[in-house]
This record gives structure tokens, C-alpha cells and sequence, in this order.
């Protein structure tokens, strides 16, 4: 410490006023008292409420599903499921993935057959309030078969591990190459061989 140290320290503190120091919230008062609005307190004329039916399955096959009950209850504006929605696909780009392969990882909006990942979407439901729309959820009937499963990369890149979308489980293929590996080899004193694993990151 020196002379000056003290002068520094009351100086950071004028300038840095607020680090460290609890702060008053600008939005407290409206929280409290109720006054803030919030997405769900707003209404438009003509709005309807959405509600989503969802698989609470990871592997299934959807073998039907009849939503006849909840489009006939009074208040329901529509009810979708994938004959209303046949070719409308989420696309999903990942990098060094094929043509071939690109085309049958592009998820349906909805579940037409095959069930790849829990809470994946069967059918969408409007109606003219969330009770309703609720309701309509659960009068939706569906016959679901479990099938097997992977879970994480080992399982899935087995020899007889279930296939996720054809022809394998690999959706791409990446060539990393930095330096001359075989020329490093050749010329260590030590190669020590592992798995390691990392966050998703370019691991070369």
C-alpha cells in the first residue's frame, strides 16, 4: 500500500456506486401491487387459446389418433394433427450432413407416424378459452406403441441400436484435419489413448 491507496478507493467507490450496493428495482412497485401486465393479461378481439397434446413418450409409434371428441366441444375453434398438416417439415440444418440424410431428419410439425423425442407435438388445439382448450387436450384419443429406444451417442452408434431416421444414426460426418497426425506419431516419445468427452465445441 502507499500514500495514495485510500484516495483510489474512495474515488472507485464515487464511480462504481452501484457495484456491490443493492439496487432499487425499477419494476418493483408494479409487481407488488399488481399493476404490471403480463402476455397473459392481454386480450385481442377475436383471440383464441393454443394448447399443444404432446407424446410423454422418447420412442413410440403413434398408430392412431381420433380428435373428433374435442372438435365437437362447444368453444373449440380448430383442432390439427398431421392429416391437416401432411407436408408442413421444421427444417433442421446440421453442418456435414448429406442431401440424402437432410431429408429425412426434417422433423414434422406433427407426429404423423413415428415418435423420436418426448413431448414431441400430435396435435394443435384453439379455442376460445384456456378451459376449453385444456378440456379439448384431454378428450383427444391416441393408441401409442413404445419401441425401443438410444438415449445417448454410445447406445446409438451400436451395431444393432435402433435406427432413428434411416439409414443409420449418424446425421453427419465431419473430416477435422490440422497438422500431419501420422508424422506426429511416428515422432512421439508417448501416445496415450482415451475417450474424452467435452461440451459442444470444434474439438480439433
Amino acid at each position: 500500500m502507499n500514500d495514495q491507496t485510500p484516495h483510489r478507493q474512495t474515488e472507485a467507490n464515487v464511480v462504481l456506486r452501484q457495484i456491490g450496493k443493492p439496487l432499487e428495482r425499477s419494476d418493483a412497485e408494479g409487481k407488488a401491487t399488481g399493476r404490471t401486465r403480463y402476455a397473459g393479461d392481454y386480450t385481442m378481439p377475436g383471440m383464441v387459446h393454443g394448447r399443444v397434446l404432446r407424446s410423454e413418450l422418447a420412442s413410440a409409434r403413434l398408430k392412431h389418433l381420433d380428435a373428433s371428441a374435442a372438435r365437437n366441444l362447444p368453444g373449440v375453434s380448430c383442432v390439427l394433427t398431421a392429416e391437416e398438416l401432411p407436408d408442413r417439415l421444421a427444417a433442421t440444418d446440421m453442418p456435414g450432413q448429406t442431401g440424402q440424410k437432410r431429408a429425412s431428419t426434417d422433423r414434422q410439425i406433427l407426429v404423423r407416424e413415428f415418435i423420436r423425442h418426448h413431448g414431441e407435438p400430435l396435435a394443435l388445439i384453439a379455442a376460445e378459452t384456456p378451459a376449453i382448450a385444456e378440456k379439448a387436450h384431454d378428450l383427444i384419443e391416441c393408441e401409442i406403441e413404445p419401441l425401443p429406444g438410444v438415449y445417448d451417442i454410445d447406445s446409438a452408434l451400436e451395431r444393432d441400436a435402433p435406427i432413428v431416421t434411416e439409414p443409420d444414426n449418424i446425421v453427419g460426418r465431419h473430416k477435422i484435419r490440422k497438422g500431419n497426425v501420422e508424422k506426429g506419431f511416428a515422432e512421439a516419445d508417448h501416445i496415450i489413448e482415451n475417450t474424452f468427452k467435452t461440451q459442444f465445441i470444434e474439438h480439433a
